[in-house]
């Protein structure tokens, strides 16, 4: 009984090793990406911390976050990972998710944009 009781127990341990491990590498990412971007809007700093800049859900990455682990944070800056005609960078100073091609600026809402959410 002690044996099973002690094996229960370090395989939990372990399996909390390993998500820990696995967090800590999507952490250091974030991180990395909130000291790139310094002056990035509350929205986006807000999206970093709540996984959903680059997750669809976690471990699941959306475009954006693919591309970040294709090319890199900077790398990544002039690709358009949404599709919406507009590269990362801008969106990011557009305060709009560079992985979401239905956030758009609000001065910059064209009849494309809207049809596009309805595609």
């Amino acid at each position: 009984m002690r044996t099973v009781r002690t094996k229960i127990i370090w395989g939990t341990l372990i399996g909390l090793v390993l998500v820990s491990t696995g967090s800590l590498a999507d952490n250091s990412l974030r991180r990395d990406w909130l000291d790139t971007y310094p002056d990035a809007c509350q929205d986006l700093v807000n999206a970093a911390n709540s996984c959903i800049l680059c997750h669809t859900s976690v471990p699941n990455l959306n475009d954006y976050g693919d591309d970040i682990a294709q090319f890199g944070i900077v790398g990544s800056e002039g690709r358009n990972s949404d599709g919406d005609w507009r590269t990362n960078i801008n969106e990011i100073g557009d305060c709009t998710l560079p992985g979401d091609p239905a956030s758009v600026p609000v001065d910059h809402i064209t009849w494309g944009a809207i049809k596009r959410l309805f595609d």
